[in-house]
């Protein structure tokens, strides 16, 4: 219920958007991912440095995708779909009353206002970085 997804202009030193982001449903129900994985149909979040490669329109209207860049770690992260789109479930009403967003299955999910600043700012070879604040966590490979 906090916000977990920050675009940042390196040459600026300026945050962009602070956003709601959703976790893989597979990574924990709770407010906290527990674990990640780059396995297919693991609907888990995975870690690690990629890169943004354009946009497409698709079931989520318009999405982002994503090359994953780390072998073991998110290098399955085309062929398993992950990308960043807009999810209804990603809102701060729904965080207020469940006290987290919904879950994804295993995609960057943004509210459609905070994906319209994502399309705007980094849809063409940006770099991501999804990393494990809590250090409490299991990476199933």
């Amino acid at each position: 219920n906090q916000p977990r997804f920050y675009i940042y202009n390196i040459k600026t030193h300026h945050t962009i958007l602070s956003a709601l982001v959703a976790q893989g449903k597979g990574s924990g129900r709770g407010a906290y991912a527990h674990q990640f994985s780059n396995k297919p149909r693991s609907y888990m979040s995975s870690l690690g440095l990629y890169v943004t490669d354009g946009t497409y329109i698709g079931h989520h209207n318009k999405s982002i995708r994503l090359v994953g860049l780390q072998p073991g770690i998110n290098s399955n992260a085309e062929s398993r779909g992950i990308i960043i789109h807009q999810a209804w479930y990603v809102n701060p009403d729904f965080a207020a009353k469940y006290h987290r967003v919904g879950n994804s299955w295993g995609c960057f999910s943004l509210s459609p206002k905070s994906m319209k600043v994502a399309l705007k700012t980094i849809a063409n070879g940006s770099v991501l970085y999804a990393f494990d604040k809590n250090r409490n966590t299991t990476i199933l490979s």
